[in-house]
């Protein structure tokens, strides 16, 4: 028998259904009687009355089926339940509202016996009873048991729903309409709220909500109730964005929570015009969520949803996704390698490590935008560890052909949240046969703002092992003068955007110039060496020469190159003793390349 869209097995049934069951056997006085919903070829029993299995074969119809004697009946005589027995059976289909047939109610014996007319008419009528209550149950659970609004189901549901009958309508295209997600607490607030007064006060909170937000929006609103803290409305068509925007940045926060006002909450909007069809229901609620995330990052109190910004979010998700397989891949990952001079004797002491992605499809990829992204995801520690690994693997390289350079590599916050991270650095350089010194490690201020984090332990540890730390973009951060003097650091590299204009005039520039000369005071004082990075014209070198910047690194110089290249642009720097021996070895490795 073909089998009918049967209720969802979440909404399992209670007392109520075990006695539709004891009456259905008391109706027609049978030891055995049962309530099932159909699954997969089978009829689950979610109320028995004997000595019942679990399940059955669906024998569900659209209509009554009486079967009075199985053993003589040459369609189910050999079948499993006349294996087992049964000799009587008498089922009424559980019809719902759509007309499918969501399951059967139903009677059985060891004898065969007819049934009255009567007796099947009560089956039909308990049947009526089952579906009543089992609609009932999938009603009150399609519904927040705190809001009493329903849910994200629903919502997707609704939106399907408007497509097909928007389709179908003869009169000419229906007006858009617009679909808002409201979240009226950031998580870090809602768990601040949780711990502070309780989950029954925060459902109070959010009934309270629930209420202001039905007040706010009006009647001819649809609210649906997605997360904890989280509603969505869809207005009906023709509705105006603007006007909406407006209504929510003056309502919400204004709204009546109750006791729970005094606890500072941040409310936040997402919305987009959408046609009802134009595309699934899914991606019309992945929309207003978009808009709600970038309304967040701009700590705005209501975004609107825009193709451009969705693109962005999707190519971001699309690096995200494949950058696992980048990992894996030989070819698609690659470091360049920019020096560092010694700004007194233009001799090159070190590079800078950076790393390069090469998409499948989308071609080269800005380690601005792609390494933001993995930093915040847990591929951190696997693009750390690829850096590290191709970093050290080209220091050996380099000190085989008699060129012994510092070399640094960008560490992340996210690393240096790692347990083994210290630990895995000082292995590697066992590993490399490397000193710890010719390793150092750029960290960014806002990395090691808690003196006891995990972070500065790590860092203490590779410090005191003698690996040189640099602090990465300094004067961009949010350290105080009195933090900065206890941090593990060797290095302070003077962020591009100070270096930028310094000898341009101007306030501004005299500022920049000011704030540059204090900033190699202050760090000489405090026993650091200092980077200055972005150096592209000549006047700018003069310049940090004169204020007794100790190196520097930029385009002036050179850009970020390939190993091969570096090896050709260092053969042709101005002699050094050191270098000489090198030279036939280095040129030998310029023509293999």
């Amino acid at each position: 028998m073909e089998r009918q869209r049967g209720l969802p097995m979440q909404a399992l049934p209670d007392a109520g259904l075990d006695r539709i069951a004891r009456l259905a056997a008391l109706a027609l006085d049978a030891p055995f009687a049962a309530v099932g919903l159909s699954g997969e070829s089978c009829l689950w029993l979610v109320a028995r009355v004997g000595a019942l299995p679990p399940m059955l074969p669906d024998w569900t119809a659209s209509t009554a089926v009486v079967i009075e004697d199985l053993g003589s009946d040459p369609l189910h005589r050999s079948g499993l339940l006349a294996q087992t027995g049964v000799r009587f059976w008498a089922g009424a289909p559980i019809v719902g509202a759509d007309g499918a047939v969501l399951g059967v109610v139903c009677v059985m014996d060891t004898v065969a016996r007819p049934a009255r007319g009567e007796a099947v008419a009560a089956l039909h009528d308990l049947a009526a009873l089952a579906c009543a209550h089992l609609e009932c149950q999938v009603a009150a659970r399609s519904h927040d048991v705190v809001s009493g609004l329903p849910g994200r189901h629903q919502l997707l549901e609704g939106l399907n729903a408007l497509g097909p009958a928007l389709a179908s309508s003869m009169a000419t295209a229906s007006p858009p309409r617009v679909l808002a997600v409201i979240d009226l607490a950031r998580p870090d607030e809602l768990s601040h709220m949780f711990h502070a007064i309780g989950s029954e006060a925060v459902d109070g909170m959010v009934r309270d909500s629930a209420i202001s937000l039905r007040r706010i929006v009006g009647p001819e609103m649809r609210l649906f109730h997605l997360t904890a803290m989280q509603f969505a409305l869809l207005t009906p068509p023709g509705a105006d964005v603007g006007t909406l925007t407006q209504q929510l940045q003056q309502d919400l926060p204004r709204r009546d929570v109750g006791r729970a006002a005094a606890f500072a909450t941040t409310c936040t909007s997402g919305l987009a015009v959408i046609t009802p069809g134009e595309a699934p229901a899914v991606d019309l609620l992945r929309r207003a969520h978009a808009a709600l995330d970038d309304a967040r990052s701009r700590r705005a109190p209501v975004g609107i949803y825009s193709p451009d910004q969705d693109s962005a979010c999707r190519r971001a998700y699309t690096l995200i996704t494949d950058f696992a397989a980048a990992l894996e891949d030989q070819g698609s990952l690659r470091l360049v390698f920019q020096p560092r001079l010694e700004l007194a004797s233009g001799r090159c002491v070190g590079v800078e490590a950076l790393l390069r992605w090469t998409h499948p499809v989308l071609g080269e990829v800005s380690p601005g935008e792609f390494v933001r992204l993995i930093e915040k995801t847990t591929m951190a520690r696997g693009m750390m560890r690829w850096v590290l690994a191709a970093s050290l693997r080209q220091l050996q390289a380099w000190r085989e052909l008699g060129i012994v350079l510092q070399l640094s590599i960008n560490v992340s916050p996210a690393n240096l949240e790692e347990a083994d991270f210290a630990k895995h650095v000082l292995d590697s350089l066992v590993a490399a046969d490397l000193p710890v010194t010719a390793l150092e490690l750029e960290v960014t201020e806002n990395a090691l703002l808690d003196e006891i984090s995990p972070a500065m332990q790590q860092l203490r540890t590779l410090s005191s092992a003698g690996v040189c730390i640099a602090i990465d973009d300094f004067g961009t951060g949010y350290s105080s003068l009195s933090y900065l003097q206890r941090l593990p650091a060797d290095v302070v590299k003077i962020d591009q955007s100070f270096v930028r204009g310094l000898t341009r005039d101007g306030v501004d520039e005299g500022r920049r110039r000011t704030l540059v000369t204090a900033m190699i005071g202050l760090s000489h004082d405090l026993g650091y060496r200092v980077v200055a990075e972005g150096i592209e014209t000549q006047a700018a070198a003069d310049a940090l020469r004169h204020l007794n910047c100790d190196e520097v690194q930029g385009y002036l110089f050179a850009r970020p190159m390939p190993p091969a290249a570096f090896l050709t642009w260092y053969g042709q720097r101005p002699w050094q003793p050191e270098r000489r021996a090198a030279l036939p070895r280095m040129r030998a490795a310029i023509g293999a390349s």
